[in-house]
C-alpha cells in the first residue's frame, strides 16, 4: 500500500511472505545503492511522523492520557452527522468539558537532555499545563514532539517550557509534579553557590500539522 506512516508524499508498506522477507530486503539494498538507499529503524520513523504531526496509538492517541481523536487533532474525521457509531455518545459528552488538546512543538536549543514521553510541560509562569507524549530529533538536530496541553496554550508561536527530568523510566504525572514542587520549595539556605537547580527548557508551539505537504519545519 502507499499509506506510509512517515509524512512523506509517498511511503510504501510492503506485505510479503516471511520466507521472502530477507531476500527482498537484501535485494532492495543492493538495487537501491545507486539511489543512496539506506536502512533505518523506528527512531527515524518517529522523527518523520512527529514532524508531520501523526500520532502513535498508545502515546498520542488513547493510552494513559485517554486521548480522544478530537484532542489529537482529528476532529474533522469524527463524523458526528452519522446517527450512530461506537463511542459517539461518550465522545460528545467529553466534548462538553474538554480542556486539553494536542500540540506539536520544537525545542529552542540543540544538545539538550532528551525529552521523553511523560515529561512535564509548563507555561512561562512555571505553571503545569500538560505532558509530552512523543519526541524525537528532526533533520536539523532540534527535538520536535507532541504534547497534550491546556487548550489555552495551543496557539502557534506560544512559548512553553519542558522539564526533561533525569529519570531512567517514565514517571506518572503526579510523581513528576511532586518532584518539581520539592525543588521549588527547597529552602534556599540549603543551596550552595554554583549548585544546579532544576529549570525548564524553552520550546515553541508549531502548527498542529505541516503547513505544506512534504515540507518540514
Amino acid at each position: 500500500s502507499k499509506t506510509g506512516y512517515t509524512g512523506e508524499e509517498i511511503g510504501y508498506e510492503l506485505y510479503i511472505h516471511p520466507d521472502n522477507a530477507a531476500r527482498l530486503w537484501n535485494l532492495m539494498l543492493e538495487k537501491g545503492k545507486q539511489f543512496g538507499i539506506k536502512p533505518c529503524g523506528l527512531a527515524t520513523r518517529d522523527s518523520t511522523r512527529i514532524e508531520a504531526g501523526l500520532p502513535l496509538y498508545g502515546n498520542d492517541l488513547a493510552g494513559k492520557y485517554d486521548i480522544s481523536p478530537i484532542e489529537a487533532g482529528f476532529g474533522p474525521y469524527v463524523k458526528f452527522h452519522k446517527p450512530f457509531f461506537i463511542g459517539r455518545e461518550k465522545i460528545l459528552e467529553r466534548e462538553k468539558s474538554r480542556k486539553m488538546e494536542m500540540i506539536r512543538f520544537r525545542m529552542n536549543r540543540k544538545g539538550i537532555r532528551r525529552v521523553k514521553n511523560g515529561d512535564v510541560v509548563v507555561n512561562m509562569n512555571g505553571q503545569y499545563i500538560g505532558n509530552v507524549t512523543s519526541c524525537a530529533p528532526n533533520a536539523e538536530g532540534y527535538q520536535m514532539g507532541l504534547a497534550l496541553v491546556d487548550k489555552k496554550f495551543t496557539q502557534e508561536g506560544t512559548e512553553i517550557g519542558i522539564f526533561s527530568l533525569p529519570h531512567g523510566k517514565e514517571l506518572e504525572k503526579e510523581e513528576q509534579v511532586n518532584r518539581l514542587k520539592f525543588e521549588e520549595e527547597k529552602p534556599k539556605i540549603q543551596l550552595k553557590l554554583g549548585e544546579k537547580v532544576l529549570m525548564h527548557e524553552k520550546a515553541v508551539v508549531l502548527p498542529r500539522f505541516m503547513i505544506e505537504k512534504g515540507k518540514m519545519e
